[in-house]
């Protein structure tokens, strides 16, 4: 057959050499672009666990580099690295600016990151977030690192350098991330807060041991995985182990610890090995600061393997070792009563130990026997060439855990000699844990500030089958205390009801007695006067228009006099708590803070650069999908730096209540301390008394018999009353109402004591302990309680459900996973709990604490010229 070709300029073989070599490469810089692409993306990335089962997210890292291709003309480029992190709260940004040649003049840039209405949600909470970097003469090198807020679900954002208030041509990247429906985003976000989210600092993500994550963070031992003792102690974990389905663990690498305790504050709790703290303190130690910031901020922190508690709490800057220990919690022997009896059914020879134990099922079992057991329906289509593997189908169908393997007989196949030695060695080594445990009690759990630390010594011998301290430790961590937005007590998505109870009286709120004033005016003048003025002048037809200017006026007068009483300044209503660890003198602050403007100020909200700042909103009103409706009119801004985050005023516009909680760690705050400590309890005059009456035998005297005298007892003579103790305030405030608990439960008060003072105290009875604590709470109370209807609606589009929660903290507590919980317990976030616990339900202080009122401090306060109104600071926390 005769082909007609079309003449192009060239003969045929040469055109197809050269469409080979085109296309060979394109190939090969489309291969180089994509590796290029995925290292700048994905610098750091952990490697992902293989056993099923284990819910994990290895975190992630993106690097995106400024502008994205190189380019010869900007002289310098831009790496910005930034967790995969996907729900609200603060993530770390690191900024490098990396020049071939040295800068001949100082530069101003801005690294701006947004998110589009699109792509998150709510978008009402969008914030746009400038990040300053200021390159010196002559420099080669920056380096930017801050910690900044999000108050948006999702991940999506862009990242534009900027220059004199304007982009950098090509010097724009976007955070890749999924762009999820507001229906999966709600789903994925709600369920995501329901988890104890518990995060491993590992020495290596790399390691060979790091398929750790089944019952506790301990590897195994150094026994092959691979091998029958190692296959069957992972069995004995995965059979022993406490329900982890409201577990959710995240590992990083040491080198990628945090350098910012308010990183933390997404996870649950922290643990690390006592090796990987020293390495920490070696190599990093600056970020051994933010984990005892993170303890001292209300976190929970566990540390594994140590060999010295007290060098442990000395590494971590807590006391030097001297961190007063609280008793630790009940122990719960429901995992060793597990693990005895997983270890005796690794005795059986069921399919499943046959699978797990040794591989797979062994020749001379009878396949085609075997799972006729378990599913009769696919009986014969197996024959001796096949494999005998069992299906997990039918095998989890028919529930064949406890199914005997068989012979081509029908006889029970026994399991090999050396894998029932190693269970029955396995049952011996839990008794002879759990007689260890039992003796030693070796974990120590510590509280510093408002969060605890937990230390679970080195075991002095070979790690066998269960570790004991481990599930202890996990039932206290897998509670509602340690959910992170339960901990943190506000919700910076969509708000709750709970916003009402703490607003400034007075202000923004309708002028009930002047409109009743004015409408009474206004109902004499239209009434009355006006019909006695018209009809005495005979112009009653002025009435039709007397009503509407008088009805007009009232309104106008009603209006002005609102924004009259209300003023044009800024008013604030501060209720702030600090939390002071007596040992080390850190302390941990949380301020919620009201603010009304009669007119929105022209200065910026200035937080303190390493404060925690979430905005209190007002929601509990509208469904979440409702406010995903919301229109996006003007997007705020946020510029963070140094020294402060300066929140645009548009945060605070005018004649509107703004709330804001801010949690700030203070180092070298101060303490209060014993300068002659309590002397040794006194017996009552009483008490003596009747030792005196004791002494004086009634049998002895007969008053009927004259001339015999009474007696001579010398009466016992009283305790000499100790001197009272005297208290030094190293705290830089003026304390009152001072309640002092000491160690042998005695009460002690002051009403005032100075900075700096040293005071007497005066001891309190049984009957004045509540009073004076009372007295201490009642000041300033949270305004009642609250109530709403209608929590959350399912409603079912397309066979789907979309449950719409209006409030997500509520929904968390009643989520049923954690229990029964107790609503007035866990409202406003783990330091307002403690301080209501201790002052409202017990009406008692733990031994060696105290509590106080204190002024508001500059800090609490974010703007300049503010009238604080009805404001209270509490002050509590130990004593060295």
């Amino acid at each position: 057959m005769k082909l007609n070709r079309v003449k192009t300029g060239g003969r045929p073989g040469d055109r197809w050499r050269s469409s080979v070599i085109a296309s060979l490469i394109f190939l090969a810089c489309g291969c180089v672009a994509s590796i290029v692409h995925g290292q700048s993306n994905n610098a750091y990335a952990v490697t992902k666990p293989t056993m099923p089962g284990i819910r994990v997210s290895n975190q992630r890292f993106q690097r995106i580099n400024i502008p994205p291709t190189a380019t010869a003309a900007l002289g310098f480029n831009v790496v910005v690295t930034i967790p995969e992190f996907n729900d609200a709260g603060y993530l770390p940004v690191d900024v490098t600016l990396r020049s071939a040649r040295a800068f001949p003049a100082d530069r101003n840039f801005v690294l701006r990151l947004e998110q589009q209405p699109a792509d998150v949600i709510p978008a009402t909470n969008l914030v746009q977030i400038d990040i300053p970097i200021r390159v010196a003469e002559r420099s080669r090198l920056v380096n930017v690192a801050h910690a900044v807020p999000r108050y948006t679900w999702n991940r999506p954002m862009t990242v534009t350098l900027m220059e004199s208030g304007m982009p950098i041509p090509g010097c724009q990247a976007t955070l890749a991330g999924p762009v999820n429906g507001q229906s999966q985003m709600i789903r994925e976000a709600t369920s995501r807060e329901r988890l104890v989210r518990p995060l491993w600092i590992s020495p290596s993500a790399s390691g060979p041991n790091n398929q750790w994550i089944e019952s506790s963070p301990y590897v195994t031992d150094d026994v092959a995985p691979d091998s029958t003792r190692g296959r069957l102690m992972r069995l004995l974990a995965m059979r022993s182990r406490m329900p982890l389905d409201r577990w959710g663990w995240t590992r990083i690498d040491a080198a990628m610890a945090f350098a910012d305790w308010r990183i933390y504050n997404r996870f649950s709790c922290v643990t690390l090995s006592d090796a990987t703290l020293g390495t920490l303190a070696q190599d990093r130690v600056d970020r051994i600061t933010p984990l005892s910031d993170w303890v001292l901020s209300g976190g929970a922190l566990v540390v594994l393997d140590s060999a010295n508690v007290q060098e442990t709490l000395a590494t971590l800057g807590l006391g030097d070792g001297r961190v007063a220990e609280r008793d630790p919690p009940s122990v719960d022997w429901t995992p060793v009563n597990a693990a005895k009896s997983a270890a005796q059914q690794m005795l059986e020879p069921s399919i499943e130990n046959w699978v797990s134990l040794t591989g797979g099922l062994p020749p001379q079992a009878d396949a085609m026997q075997t799972d006729s057991q378990m599913n009769p329906a696919p009986y014969g289509q197996y024959t001796e060439a096949d494999n005998p593997m069992v299906p997990m189908a039918g095998f989890e169908a028919f529930g064949g855990r406890a199914l005997p393997v068989l012979d081509k007989q029908g006889r029970r196949i026994r399991l090999p000699a050396d894998v029932r030695d190693a269970a029955i060695a396995l049952q011996s080594d839990i008794d002879a844990d759990h007689q260890l445990f039992r003796q030693s009690g070796d974990t120590k759990w510590f509280r510093v500030g408002a969060g605890q630390l937990v230390v679970i010594p080195v075991k002095q011998r070979a790690y066998s089958a269960i570790d004991l301290s481990w599930p202890v430790v996990q039932a206290q961590l897998a509670t509602l205390d340690h959910v992170p937005i339960v901990r943190r007590g506000v919700d910076p998505l969509i708000g709750d009801q709970r916003y009402f109870r703490w607003l400034i009286p007075g202000v923004s709120q309708p002028p009930v007695y002047a409109f009743i004033g004015f409408l009474s005016v206004f109902v004499i003048c239209v009434g009355p006067l006006s019909y006695y003025w018209t009809s005495k002048t005979g112009r009653l037809h002025l009435m039709y228009a007397i009503a509407p200017v008088l009805a007009l006026g009232t309104t106008g007068a009603l209006l002005a006099y609102g924004v009259i009483s209300d003023g044009f300044d800024v008013t604030a209503r501060a209720r702030q708590i600090t939390v002071v660890d007596g040992v080390t003198g850190h302390a941990t602050q949380r301020d919620r803070v009201t603010y009304f403007a009669g007119m929105q100020p022209s200065d910026d909200l200035k937080f303190l650069a390493s404060d925690e700042v979430y905005p209190y909103r007002q929601g509990g009103q509208r469904t979440m999908h409702q406010i995903a409706q919301d229109a996006v009119r003007n997007v705020p801004a946020l510029v963070i730096d140094d020294e402060y985050q300066r929140f645009d005023s548009q945060f605070l516009p005018s004649r509107d209540q703004r709330q804001f909680v801010a949690h700030r760690v203070v180092r070298d705050l101060g303490n209060l301390s014993w300068v002659r400590p309590p002397g040794p309890e006194v017996r009552p005059v009483l008490e003596v008394l009747e030792t005196v009456q004791q002494q004086l035998d009634p049998m002895s005297y007969n008053g009927g018999d004259e001339g015999e005298s009474l007696p001579d007892v010398q009466p016992a003579e009283p305790i000499r009353a100790s001197p009272p103790p005297v208290l030094s305030n190293g705290l830089p405030w003026k304390l009152q109402n001072l309640v002092v608990r000491g160690d042998d439960n005695r009460y002690w008060y002051v009403p005032v004591v100075k900075a700096g003072e040293e005071i007497e105290l005066r001891q309190l009875k049984d009957s004045e302990i509540g009073k004076a604590l009372g007295m201490v709470f009642r000041q300033q109370r949270l305004s009642g309680s609250y109530e709403m209807v209608d929590w959350s609606r399912s409603s079912s589009t397309y066979g789907r459900t979309a449950t719409r929660y209006r409030d997500l903290i509520y929904d968390v507590i009643q989520s049923g996973v954690f229990g029964r919980a107790d609503m007035t317990r866990y409202q406003d976030g783990a330091m307002e709990r403690e301080l209501q616990e201790q002052l409202l339900f017990q009406s008692a202080l733990q031994p060696n604490q105290f509590v106080a009122l204190a002024p508001i401090t500059r800090s609490a306060i974010v703007l300049d010229d503010v009238e604080v109104v009805e404001s209270i600071h509490f002050v509590m926390g130990t004593l060295p």
